[in-house]
């Protein structure tokens, strides 16, 4: 992959969640990317379609970092899948919050909505898979997944949280519903 459009794509992670979507300038991205502003439209049709990029590369990043943990022995499925989203909190924050303001938006896209079912169809198999063995793992995977987006989300908002003691006390929670 080319590193500038990399860095646009890393800056405006940034800038959407910071200040928004609709307040961030190419000017504003190009300073923040560290290229000259017309440079962006070299690497993407419009804002829309950086928009875009950044949602599935966030999306794309968080399955390569638990791929990452998973193939390195770091736990089962459900530590490793938690794992991956402590390690990538901020940048998980950031998307979280553009993945918010763009499910408000007048700018969905089927390809956008597409890129965030299947990446909550893959945490949700990664999930019922760790939960195997269990009647309600179907569902105790979706409060799993629901718990993160919450714990992300609480995180922007509360910044002192302790996510990681959070998670623990989560893991412990669901350890002591016995499986049917």
């Amino acid at each position: 992959m080319d590193d500038r459009r990399e860095a646009i794509a890393d800056a405006a992670l940034k800038l959407f969640s910071e200040v928004g979507f609709d307040n961030v300038t190419n000017k504003d991205l190009g300073r923040a990317a560290s290229v000259a502003p017309g440079l962006i439209y070299y690497y993407f049709k419009d804002k829309d379609d950086l928009f875009r990029y950044v949602l599935r590369k966030s999306l794309q990043d968080m399955l390569a970092c638990y791929a990452e943990i998973k193939g390195e022995g770091r736990g089962e499925d459900l530590n490793a899948w938690i794992a991956s989203n402590i390690s990538l909190s901020r940048p998980t924050s950031g998307f979280l919050k553009i993945m918010l303001d763009y499910a408000v938006s007048d700018r969905r896209s089927a390809e956008t909505d597409e890129a965030i079912r299947q990446f909550y169809a893959s945490e949700t198999t990664i999930l019922t898979q760790s939960l195997a063995g269990r009647d309600d793992a179907a569902q105790l995977a979706i409060l799993v997944s629901v718990f993160l987006d919450g714990l992300m989300a609480s995180r922007i908002i509360r910044p002192e949280l302790d996510i990681q003691r959070l998670t623990q006390a989560f893991i412990a929670l669901l350890a002591s519903r016995p499986a049917r």
